[in-house]
């Protein structure tokens, strides 16, 4: 049975795994049909899920979403994000707005749950929070009633934190600093985060695929700190289950993150992950094991 958690000072009732929409087209070496991906959207929605994050710079994402969507009746709620498309995208006030009008034509709604500010550790401070800058659109879209939230995403705990520290952003969500491998968000951003009352999400809880059940196949196309944690994670935890369930467990363990994203090309693999999460925390056995990988080398290390 799905669970639901407070998404921040929002206060909306989210299910603890949501739908990352980065791979509704399917994965690289097998697209997708139309109704294939709608099938994955859904299946999850029928598992209980219901928060769905997309972007402008995820393919087709939000106009398979634009079609999936269309005449659902349960409460969902659904975020995108601006920035990184196009290629030149400034962060500018005029730039967020011009993605939103073109996402939610796109979406084919006039209105979003929450809009993102994509990547914000590839801006500067000047351009997200200064005159004329992303902020500007976002408070502008949320007095206007397009959106509800505001929130900003991406790498760099320390950038995301100081963000976050202004009180101006309604959530936070961040990727490949959290999870079996390290520690970095969950000391560095987190704490900042809840002090703001910004609900926090956790995007790629298998760091791209590496601990997923193909994890050794590509782990040679990751930085050697890392793939080595993750070898020790495998062998370690050989006999503890899944690594990939572990890894979701791991970091629902939390009670300070609100949703972790589960980006599936499938509908197996959406069911597979919510299985992952009703199997409930980790015994504190396996997280002192994780502990122990996670610190190797230096337990604040950023493995980017």
């Amino acid at each position: 049975m799905m669970r639901y958690r407070t998404f921040g000072r929002l206060g909306w009732r989210v299910s603890e795994i949501g739908l990352g929409a980065a791979w509704l087209f399917g994965h690289l070496d097998r697209s997708n049909t139309l109704d294939q991906s709608i099938a994955v959207v859904r299946q999850a929605l029928s598992l209980g899920i219901n928060y769905i994050d997309t972007a402008r710079y995820y393919r087709r994402s939000e106009e398979i979403l634009g079609h999936a969507l269309q005449g659902v009746s349960q409460p969902y709620y659904l975020a995108t994000k601006a920035g990184c498309e196009p290629a030149d995208f400034d962060y500018s006030c005029d730039a967020v707005l011009r993605s939103f009008e073109t996402s939610l034509r796109v979406l084919r709604r006039e209105r979003v749950d929450l809009l993102q500010i994509h990547e914000a550790n590839t801006a500067t401070w000047k351009q997200i929070i200064g005159p004329g800058g992303a902020l500007e659109a976002l408070h502008r879209l949320k007095k206007e009633g397009l959106v509800t939230g505001i929130g900003i995403t991406g790498r760099n705990p320390s950038f995301l934190a100081r963000l976050a520290d202004t009180g101006e952003f309604d959530s936070v969500l961040t990727y490949s600093d959290y999870d079996l491998t390290t520690r970095l968000a969950r000391e560095v951003l987190i704490p900042t985060a809840l002090r703001c009352g910004a609900a926090v999400v956790l995007g790629s809880p298998l760091r791209g695929g590496l601990l997923g059940p193909k994890g050794l196949d590509v782990i040679e196309h990751h930085p050697e700190a890392v793939a080595q944690k993750a070898r020790r994670l495998f062998e370690a935890l050989s006999h503890s289950g899944p690594l990939h369930h572990l890894g979701i467990r791991y970091l629902l363990s939390d009670p300070d993150v609100s949703v972790i994203l589960s980006g599936s090309a499938s509908g197996g693999e959406i069911c597979d992950v919510v299985k992952a999460a009703e199997a409930g925390p980790l015994s504190q056995d396996i997280v002192a094991t994780i502990r122990q990988v996670q610190e190797a080398g230096g337990a604040r290390e950023r493995d980017v």
